[in-house]
């Protein structure tokens, strides 16, 4: 809103707004982190750690856990000495995900997210289905549409499937191939999704206490695109509990 001709302001620090802000607040974070004796995890630049004790951040917002509550406390009051923070207490809800404990682990689901998708995109009272996508789907890149928010909507489920839900992540990898030409068919395959998620909205990561061993699987379509004569593949793994992760990706 600044309108003048002649004269320029030396910024004292970065404001909020300015491109330059971001990385200043992330320097100063790590500075002070650094200075108490926390280390940044060098394979998650969000990840900070120090004798049993972790904060993960994610912007302005942070998850701290460790095995001594003396030790969290400490590091909560270092914070408040340096930044103006505000204690939410125990983790009930974090970037969407929403945390019940049980007595034997952690159950992390976003059904509140995915009861506001379906409200967004009119799907409230859709028939569910009990697959995220028809067996056999092949991309038709015919009967193209516009006037529809399909790049919304498949950004909307890629997140709900990095996070909590990676049984969504084959029809996620298929459909984000063409945000920028949707069609007739990939549209209704979207909002099938959506369907698929309306019954299955409980459903998330369990996380289980036990010292189970990793177990992994792996496998692929074997040139599943008929046309491109590429495959799809994927992996599995488990430490044995209900936890698990698959990524998939086309190759040659």
């Amino acid at each position: 809103g600044l309108n003048c001709s002649d004269e320029v302001f030396k910024l004292n620090r970065a404001l909020y707004g300015l491109k330059i802000s971001p990385k200043s607040w992330n320097d100063k974070f790590n500075e002070i982190m650094v200075i108490n004796g926390f280390t940044r995890s060098q394979h998650d630049y969000c990840l900070y750690y120090s004798d049993d004790v972790y904060l993960l951040l994610f912007v302005d917002d942070a998850l701290i856990t460790g095995g001594k509550t003396e030790k969290v406390k400490n590091l909560i009051n270092i914070l408040y000495k340096n930044f103006k923070v505000k204690d939410m207490g125990e983790a009930n809800v974090f970037l969407g995900m929403q945390f019940n404990r049980t007595n034997d682990g952690l159950i992390i689901n976003q059904n509140k997210i995915i009861d506001k998708l379906l409200k967004e995109f009119n799907m409230e009272k859709c028939r569910g289905v009990t697959t995220p996508m028809e067996v056999g789907f092949k991309l038709d890149e015919s009967n193209l549409i516009i006037d529809v928010p399909y790049r919304q909507l498949v950004c909307s489920l890629m997140y709900i499937a990095v996070m909590t839900r990676p049984d969504l992540s084959f029809a996620v990898s298929i459909l984000s191939r063409i945000l920028d030409k949707p069609t007739i068919q990939t549209w209704q395959a979207a909002k099938r999704v959506l369907r698929y998620l309306s019954a299955t909205k409980e459903k998330g990561l369990r996380f289980d206490k036990n010292e189970g061993k990793l177990i992994s699987y792996s496998d692929a379509d074997w040139a599943g695109d008929t046309v491109s004569q590429k495959s799809v593949s994927g992996f599995f793994a488990s430490d044995g509990s209900k936890s698990y992760c698959m990524v998939f990706k086309e190759t040659t």
